[in-house]
């Protein structure tokens, strides 16, 4: 049975192999690409390249900066 988006299109889920994960990480570590961006060029969600980061060990960039709200 297949099972369809919302939208009508076949869901295509694709496998990020080891050595992609690896160039996954060194892609997001020069800071030229986001993770959206990077998910984009491999198929899947920028959730999923949040994901291998921090299975990686990778902290996130943030545009806010580093601010500490609650001493304002």
């Amino acid at each position: 049975m297949i099972t369809y988006n919302f939208n009508g299109t076949i869901p295509v889920m694709m496998k990020i192999t080891p050595s992609q994960q690896e160039e996954i990480v060194s892609l997001y570590k020069t800071g030229k690409y986001s993770q959206r961006d990077i998910g984009k060029s491999y198929g899947v969600s920028g959730v999923a390249i949040w994901k291998i980061l921090r299975k990686h060990g990778v902290p996130g960039r943030t545009s806010w900066g580093q601010k500490d709200f609650r001493t304002c």
